[in-house]
């Protein structure tokens, strides 16, 4: 198998949903964890790697994760949540460009949350996904969100977690990063189950697999070209654009454009986006909408959904159960 050749994708109407099996060494290939098998698609010109788990129906379930222009991370971050999600709806989750085992930007200039949001909307329209559940995580919360405010038509409903990118600024983060790290270990593999688990509250979910897929995607061809990217300026695009691009996105928020219903999720214990960034998002939503929900979760970290995949997914299927249009 080749894990740098693409597999075309089918509208939706034609693809059958529905997790495969995956061996040992097909899941080492392809970055793969939980089983799961996943598939690729060219969205003008980025090979883009995604899961779909589940049954075909109307209720797509989209999630986006977090990080920004790092290998490591991917979708296999919601693997933990496809069991209890895709026994009612329809998941699909891809990896952002630039993440996991999608393509890297064409260009320098492209090295930005506004090319990530643009991602993924051109992802939705290869996909024929004319409208779904979205969610994002952390840097994916500000992915999502902007994307729903682009297109509010194709989003049914909006899910925002522990997100410190999207969120008003609270605090000093660069000062609580430095000071949740200021022990990590030398090794890299350590170093990285450190960061994680730092984040985390209950430990626990960073397993081997996942450090190992992680790795893996990281020491890929698109990981080491993604390094030489990075030495050559790859952010300074961002960095240039990116704040006036937040002080709109959350002036919208404010003016009430994201119309959809928005559940806001947020771990109690995260030490990085802290709860009361999160408690300044709600206020943000609420505003100017009646459809705008909280639900703080005790005892869990940044990847609260992680750690408590079956209460996270239960507390978000009753919020879509009761907001249905």
């Amino acid at each position: 198998m080749n894990p740098f050749a693409v597999s075309a994708a089918k509208p939706l109407a034609q693809s059958g949903g529905g997790s495969m099996a995956v061996t040992t060494d097909e899941a080492r290939e392809t970055g793969s964890v939980m089983g799961y098998q996943p598939k690729f698609v060219d969205v003008d010109g980025i090979r883009t790697r995604y899961y779909e788990v589940g049954e075909q129906n109307d209720e797509i379930f989209l999630p986006i994760h977090g990080f920004f222009f790092d290998h490591k991370v991917s979708a296999n971050t919601w693997t933990p949540t496809f069991a209890e999600l895709s026994q009612r709806y329809h998941v699909i989750a891809p990896d952002k460009m630039g993440h996991g085992l999608s393509d890297n930007p064409k260009s320098i200039d492209e090295y930005t949350q506004h090319h990530l949001v643009q991602h993924i909307w051109a992802f939705m329209q290869t996909m024929g996904i004319k409208r779904a559940h979205i969610a994002g995580q952390s840097n994916g919360a500000y992915t999502a969100a902007r994307l729903a405010l682009e297109h509010p038509e194709a989003c049914a409903s909006l899910i925002l977690s522990d997100t410190g990118t999207l969120g008003p600024e609270v605090g000093n983060m660069a000062e609580r990063r430095e000071e949740l790290y200021k022990d990590i270990p030398t090794d890299h593999r350590e170093a990285l189950k450190y960061r994680w688990e730092q984040l985390g509250y209950r430990k626990g979910d960073v397993t081997d697999e996942y450090l190992d897929a992680a790795l893996f995607m990281e020491a890929s061809p698109l990981g080491q070209a993604m390094a030489e990217d990075l030495k050559k300026g790859a952010l300074e695009a961002n960095r240039r654009r990116f704040k006036n691009d937040k002080e709109e996105t959350l002036r919208w928020i404010g003016e009430g454009r994201l119309t959809m219903p928005v559940l806001i999720t947020w771990g109690a214990n995260d030490p990085s986006a802290i709860l009361p960034i999160g408690l300044q998002l709600f206020d943000l939503c609420r505003q100017n909408s009646d459809r705008v929900e909280m639900h703080i979760f005790n005892h869990v970290g940044h990847f609260h959904f992680r750690e408590i995949p079956n209460e996270w997914s239960d507390v978000v299927m009753n919020f879509w159960a009761h907001n249905k249009a």
